[in-house]
């Protein structure tokens, strides 16, 4: 039996490719880890986390749509979690299970990281469009890094997040709701912007089931010069993504915050050294397409 043994839980959960990347990191680190994939609707996600603790595992991955409803089930949160509302890496240390959210300190890194190796640019206003977990996540992230203008566009007609909510303003300067992004593209144009900084898609619009669909303003075109992710990356190219490339811009699929997150959660199990860029790496290596594209 493994010295650790990890796991992801989810639905669905076949497509992952974190079974690879944890994989990688251990044999990178002569470390005896194994890395299952636990397929669980939401009626059973609770029972599931209760009973691979009682079994003895080290911990897990949560992935959509669990990473809010596993939260009654753990005895504490690091205070990223607890401000997100969701945590996505669980960890058994043998008294208490312990919830994390390696989204936000993964997104954190990336940014940084994005600042080093394209010619320290300096990102400074982030437009997010959604706001689930994985939005509310990299939007935290991004607020412990360079970034100091944080915008949030949200979809639903009420709204996860309040604009008078202190744990918002704690990371976030404004809330909006999705349909006023046109407006706000238009107003910040006219002020003088239009560039140089980091838009996120945190949506499933250009995911595996809606490709064709993209989270912009129809009418509205892309900045230029700045940096566009896509938190999708199946398939590799998003319409998103593929707009932005032609509008001039930089972009990175959602294999680059994988990865990160990845590395942070090997790290909480394992005591271990493994960064994102690694992983990063050995998939492109591997051959598979992050989407990267330098804005040329």
């Amino acid at each position: 039996m493994a010295k650790y043994r990890c796991g992801l839980i989810g639905w669905p959960v076949e497509h992952s490719l974190s079974p690879k990347l944890h994989a990688y990191a251990a044999k990178s680190r002569g470390i005896d880890l194994s890395y299952e994939l636990f397929p669980v609707e939401a009626a059973g996600v609770r029972a599931l986390v209760r009973e691979l603790s009682a079994q003895g595992y080290t911990g897990l991955n949560v992935t959509t749509p669990h990473k809010e409803a596993v939260l009654s089930e753990l005895d504490w949160l690091e205070r990223q979690a607890e401000l997100i509302g969701a945590v996505n890496t669980i960890h058994f240390d043998g008294i208490q299970r312990r919830g994390y959210n390696t989204d936000c300190t993964g997104m954190c890194q990336l940014v940084k990281d994005i600042n080093i190796d394209y010619n320290n640019s300096q990102i400074g206003r982030t437009i997010i469009i959604g706001t689930g977990p994985a939005g509310r996540a990299v939007a935290m992230g991004c607020a412990y890094t360079v970034t100091t203008v944080i915008e949030l566009f949200y979809k639903s007609v009420r709204p996860i997040l309040k604009d008078d909510d202190p744990d918002v303003t704690y990371w976030c300067t404004k809330l909006s709701r999705i349909e006023d992004l046109d407006l706000y593209m238009e107003t910040e144009r006219n002020d003088g912007w239009y560039g140089d900084d980091l838009i996120i898609n945190a949506t499933p619009l250009g995911g595996r089931e809606r490709a064709m669909e993209s989270p912009w303003p129809q009418r509205r075109p892309l900045p230029t010069h700045s940096w566009v992710m896509d938190l999708n990356y199946s398939p590799p190219l998003s319409r998103f993504l593929h707009d932005a490339q032609k509008a001039g811009n930089k972009t990175m699929n959602g294999l680059g915050l994988l990865c990160y997150q990845a590395a942070d959660s090997f790290n909480i199990w394992t005591g271990s050294d493994v960064t994102g860029k690694e992983l990063l790496n050995y998939l492109i290596a591997e051959g598979h397409d992050a989407a990267l594209s330098d804005g040329r």
